[in-house]
């Protein structure tokens, strides 16, 4: 009777301390998924990179993009990354879609001076890749430009 105790205690506290080990290294304690990056060019061949984490878009960092101005000239963003929650951006999705918007505002780098709209409409495809386009309009000293649609992809 005492070795079967003994045994009752031991593989008891080898339960308890297995799912224990388990719950701290997050297999039973239902944490979120690692965001991960897909990578991609768009239709102008800058580089875009966009995280997702759990099935959502949660940041995207687009290089340059190009408008055409109301002058013949030509104007460009270098650079695009909002941060999604941003104040001044906003993201729906719809399914396998999303929008992104963000509107100017001079907490968050336009200060006026542009007038800058940027929005990306993309879907989620199968493999893991997104693919979309990107268009802006702007004001630069008060001329009109656009860019028109710029596509992209990424992939994992």
């Amino acid at each position: 009777m005492g070795a079967w105790r003994l045994r009752a205690i031991v593989y008891g506290l080898l339960a308890v301390v297995s799912a224990l080990v388990l719950w701290q290294s997050g297999a039973l304690a239902g944490e979120p998924e690692l965001p991960h990056m897909l990578h991609g060019r768009t239709a102008e061949g800058s580089a875009i990179a966009l995280t997702v984490r759990d099935g959502e878009l949660v940041a995207f960092d687009s290089g340059r993009l190009r408008s055409h101005c109301a002058n013949r000239g030509t104007w460009y963003v270098d650079r695009w990354y909002p941060a999604i929650g941003q104040g001044n951006v906003t993201y729906a999705r719809r399914g396998t879609e999303f929008e992104v918007h963000e509107r100017p505002h001079p907490d968050f780098g336009d200060g006026g001076r542009a007038r800058v709209n940027l929005w990306m409409r993309a879907s989620f495809e199968s493999g893991g890749r997104i693919a979309g386009r990107i268009w802006y309009t702007a004001e630069p000293g008060g001329i009109h430009c656009e860019s028109g649609d710029i596509g992209f992809s990424a992939r994992p």
